[in-house]
């Protein structure tokens, strides 16, 4: 667990694991925005440039995990 300051100069608690359980607590809410699937280079450029103007995003990669041991690049 790290604690930091936020964009907003308040405290920020950050967690490296979270519980099954705290999982379970959390409320249920839909997400209501839209979606945008980025398929070339140029889309990419430009949701990087909007992306960056919000102080916290969420990116769902849709892949796996690849790790490997002893891998850490």
């Amino acid at each position: 667990m790290r604690v930091v300051r936020g964009k907003n100069k308040r405290m920020v608690v950050l967690q490296n694991k979270i519980s099954k359980q705290s999982v379970a607590a959390l409320p249920k809410v839909n997400f209501e925005g839209r979606i945008f699937v980025v398929n070339t280079e140029a889309e990419a450029r430009k949701a990087i440039s909007y992306l960056n103007t919000h102080s916290i995003v969420g990116v769902d990669t849709e892949t796996r995990p690849s790790f490997k041991k002893g891998n850490y690049a």
